[in-house]
């Protein structure tokens, strides 16, 4: 099967990788009011991990992605998110929650989330090799 996604699935990629974007601004959001990003941001990491995990997968079932398909799709999603953070933490920090040295640590959280949502693709890529 191809790695090619349809352009039924690149829209709902592009659409739920936006979607994932708004609710991680949210998220980074509400950390910072209640100092997730703080002394207790080794929690707020480990509960990324589950998090993505259930993202991924519901990724998976709203794309419809089939076999090499899964690896195209999540990374067209994450490349969508990571797009929108790119040019609304600059320019709308206010999303966020407004400026500050936190806003930092929450764009770092975002990067780590996003990083953490390629790890089951690419854990399936090893699985076809001998």
């Amino acid at each position: 099967m191809d790695a090619a996604l349809t352009r039924s699935q690149v829209v709902r990629m592009v659409a739920f990788g936006i979607a994932i974007w708004f609710i991680g601004a949210i998220m980074v959001r509400f950390a910072r009011q209640f100092d997730l990003l703080g002394a207790l941001m080794p929690v707020t990491y480990l509960a990324t991990l589950p998090i993505m995990t259930v993202t991924v997968w519901l990724g998976k079932r709203i794309g419809s992605l089939q076999g090499p398909q899964y690896k195209s799709g999540v990374a067209l999603a994450t490349a969508a998110a990571i797009a929108c953070d790119g040019l609304v933490i600059p320019l709308y920090p206010a999303l966020y929650g407004g400026q500050g040295e936190d806003l930092a640590r929450g764009a770092a959280w975002i990067l780590f989330a996003g990083a953490m949502g390629f790890v089951a693709p690419l854990w399936n890529l090893t699985k076809n090799r001998p």
